[in-house]
């Protein structure tokens, strides 16, 4: 709570609700960012209210800007807070209302074997390129770049993951990454593949001679999290040498991974359920939908039932011209 500053006439009320969170460890920084938000608009159109009113919760109403699914995420950790007001007898106010579920037609780019021999060696060739210049910010930029590409090609996980890696996240004796700043308050576990592992072995062991104590597992030279539009922009202009007219962003490296191992998958039956279970929670997947929703984008997969389905269902089926 050192770091988190409540300024509404609900600042007490706020400070519990982190504690409690706090202490069933089901806390993130997305839902501590979105929770300030709202003290500050509480602060600033409701400053002498000291409980929870009806007004207040306009905060929650969609945007214009927003697409129904991301007004939903805005909103979870105030219907959270809500529900926690309820059971201390703050308010009976009804838990705020959120849009449906809105599918998107939105289709990620997937990469190529080409594609991505060529991102990685254009990535290396333009950090070996930096060496030269500010030599302190090149030395942490090159030994940590390279690896967070590999480690979100290689678990799908999602890019804010990689960017919150605390050191204590990950277990380089078992080879397990845990992640615990997550997309809501979802927590689970990866095992790393052996050649993951090994490479994460030999970073950690190389950024422990040059940045001894880090509390972030890929840091800034501030040792702070890298930001998202870094990221961003590094994929970008290494991305416009490989593919420029095709469209593509660093989270498409979590769509290809769930592709790739949906479409790995051969001899398909009932362990097809486990094999779904598994990939869901290895990449944090709450709902099972959201794992299904790969399914329409792995082409291959499709192809393999129909090969796989054809035979059984021409003999379970008589022919056109029986009666």
């Amino acid at each position: 709570m050192a770091t988190l500053t409540f300024y509404s006439g609900l600042k007490s009320q706020f400070e519990a609700f982190v504690e409690y969170k706090e202490g069933t460890q089901r806390w993130n920084r997305s839902s501590e960012y979105f929770l300030v938000c709202f003290d500050k608009y509480c602060a600033l159109h409701y400053p002498f209210e000291q409980s929870l009113t009806e007004k207040m919760l306009s905060w929650c109403e969609e945007r214009e800007t927003e697409h129904g699914n991301s007004c939903s995420y805005r909103v979870s950790v105030i219907r959270e807070f809500v529900r926690f007001a309820h059971k201390m007898k703050w308010t009976d106010l009804d838990l705020p209302t959120v849009p449906n579920y809105k599918p998107r037609d939105y289709i990620p780019h997937f990469f190529t074997t080409d594609e991505l021999v060529l991102f990685f060696q254009e990535l290396d060739r333009l950090l070996v390129d930096s060496i030269n210049r500010n030599k302190d910010y090149a030395m942490v930029r090159i030994l940590t770049t390279p690896v967070m590409f590999r480690l979100l090609f290689s678990t799908g996980m999602r890019t804010n993951e990689v960017r919150m890696l605390k050191c204590s996240d990950v277990n380089l004796e078992d080879g397990i990454i845990n992640i615990n700043d997550s997309k809501g308050n979802d927590r689970h576990r990866i095992a790393l593949h052996k050649s993951m592992w090994s490479l994460l072995c030999d970073y950690n062991s190389s950024m422990n001679k040059y940045m001894p104590n880090r509390f972030y597992f890929f840091p800034s030279p501030t040792d702070t999290p890298r930001q998202e539009q870094w990221l961003t922009a590094i994929f970008r202009k290494v991305w416009k040498n490989v593919s420029p007219n095709q469209a593509a962003v660093p989270y498409n490296f979590r769509h290809n991974y769930a592709i790739t191992n949906i479409n790995s998958w051969e001899n398909i039956g009932y362990e097809i359920n486990d094999k779904l279970v598994y990939l869901g929670r290895t990449m944090g997947h709450v709902k099972f939908s959201s794992t299904m929703h790969y399914f329409h984008l792995a082409p291959c997969f499709a192809d393999k039932m129909k090969q796989k389905g054809a035979n059984p269902y021409k003999e379970i089926l008589p022919p056109d011209n029986e009666e």
